[in-house]
């Protein structure tokens, strides 16, 4: 044992006396070994991984950070993440920490688990820092420095959306013929990636920016679509009579936020149907989903 830490070199004095024939003993003089202390050693690294989806799991890569454990037996006594310490206990591998588990052994074998819903609001990468102790029967000590990175996974996606009819029949001054449901409900079926779902949307800009060829018109003026509360959102036309203008409502839909994947329309004035003989007019309103990193 080398008991002084750093410690790289141990003397050891044996004391060697010469005898002659009469059994006469010299003085003792000194022979000294020099026992030079063996060291662990370690190296730096990199872990990586892609944050799972919401239903699964995923793992880093696993590294080795201590490459030789020495003569004295060098073995992992601790590590810090992000400077937060933790100490290794017997039989346990896994240690919880911000954004998922290291897993590590004493004999120097690291990954990471990370959770899925790693907040990615600010960047597509988190980036983390452990630095993993090695300490050897002698009690020296040295560290390795490992960077962490986890990526974010998937964004979410929009599967499929039922069409919804509504009829002009129904208004106040249509011909209540046949079909005269102004109001009708669907559901937005969407995939979750990496993270959970918070919101569904309609493009705004998206919509309003359309050529017009492709946006709808009531009375001659364009629909504009704009979000007036949390997932409610109107379309107007804007409207000049006696000099005095003035927005009218032609429709409404309403995605909802407390039930997600559930939608309503109402049509509230006629919608031109530029092509003579047209009965349907197809609305198509661009919607997506958002997730907790905003995606």
């Amino acid at each position: 044992d080398h008991s002084v830490q750093g410690q790289d070199n141990l003397e050891v004095h044996l004391p060697v006396y010469a005898l002659d024939s009469d059994n006469d003993k010299s003085p003792n003089s000194d022979l000294v070994v020099n026992v030079g202390d063996d060291i662990q050693v370690v190296a730096n690294g990199t872990l990586s991984v892609v944050e799972p989806d919401t239903d699964s799991s995923a793992q880093s890569n696993i590294i080795d950070v201590l490459t030789e454990a020495g003569a004295d037996q060098g073995q992992v006594t601790s590590f810090t993440f992000d400077g937060d310490e933790y100490t290794l206990e017997q039989g346990k591998t896994e240690y919880p920490v911000t954004d998922g588990k290291v897993v590590i052994t004493p004999d120097g074998t690291l990954s990471f688990i990370p959770n899925s819903d790693v907040d990615h609001s600010s960047s597509d990468e988190v980036k983390h820092t452990i630095v993993v102790t090695v300490t050897d029967n002698d009690g020296d000590s040295l560290t390795s420095q490992v960077e962490l990175t986890i990526t974010d996974g998937k964004d979410p996606v929009i599967a499929q959306i039922t069409e919804a009819n509504v009829y002009e029949a129904g208004l106040g001054d249509g011909s209540g013929v046949g079909s005269t449901e102004t109001s009708a409900s669907g559901t937005i079926t969407f995939e979750t990636g990496s993270d959970t779902v918070t919101a569904l949307k309609i493009d705004v800009a998206e919509f309003n920016g359309r050529a017009a060829g492709e946006g709808i018109f009531s009375d001659g003026q364009r629909v504009i679509l704009e979000e007036s509360s949390d997932g409610v959102y109107r379309g107007y036309i804007t409207v000049t009579e006696n000099g005095v203008t003035s927005q009218v409502d032609v429709l409404s839909i309403t995605l909802d936020q407390s039930s997600l994947g559930n939608y309503s329309v109402t049509l509230l004035q006629e919608l031109d149907h530029s092509v003579q003989g047209q009965d349907n007019l197809e609305v198509h309103l661009p919607v997506y989903a958002l997730d907790s990193d905003n995606d």
